[in-house]
């Protein structure tokens, strides 16, 4: 008659367990893949900006060397550099008047 005995809750796992057991792996699951990932993204990111990091170094070399020619000519020329500079305004001031003056190209596609 032993054989016949219902097994105890304790034995068997619900439902509820099972579901929360299979919850549980599948979130740690996800988390070491997000983080692998996120780990692979990581170093793409680190060899690309090794890879390209002399470029902008180079470039930035350029830049300030190219500025401190410019900034000594403009200290040597001080009168030529401040009519340029005048001379560069005004030209953009009616440049911008003329293009918000000139109707060319506003016209609206009912009048053609």
């Amino acid at each position: 008659m032993e054989l016949l005995q219902a097994t105890p809750a304790a034995q068997s796992p619900s439902t509820w367990e099972t579901i929360k057991g299979n919850l549980s792996d599948g979130a740690n699951w996800l988390g070491r893949n997000v983080k692998a990932l996120g780990n692979a993204i990581g170093n793409g990111v680190m060899k690309v900006i090794e890879y390209i990091k002399p470029f902008f170094q180079t470039i930035g070399k350029y830049l300030a060397e190219g500025y401190d020619k410019v900034r000594e000519l403009l200290t040597q020329n001080k009168e030529v550099s401040v009519a340029v500079a005048g001379a560069l305004l005004i030209g953009g001031l009616l440049a911008v008047f003329a293009n918000k003056m000139c109707p060319c190209g506003n016209e609206s596609k009912a009048d053609a």
